[in-house]
């Protein structure tokens, strides 16, 4: 991957941050990881993406715990 000073943006180099997370198969953050998004695509499918917020997807993955 080209750095963004060899691209032309020097500016945005300095405020660049990388986010990106590696979950390794079968730690406990995977696990939960993938209860998540399963539960989320759930409910996703049974109400719809707009009537799906983030408070109702955490309260059934804690119901389920």
């Amino acid at each position: 991957m080209a750095s963004l000073e060899s691209t032309g943006c020097a500016a945005l180099s300095k405020t660049y941050l990388d986010r990106s997370v590696y979950i390794g198969e079968g730690t406990h953050a995977s696990i939960q990881a993938r209860s998540l998004l399963t539960t989320a695509e759930r409910l996703f499918y049974e109400q719809g993406f707009h009537a799906t917020g983030i408070d109702r997807i955490v309260a059934a993955v804690v119901a389920v715990r």
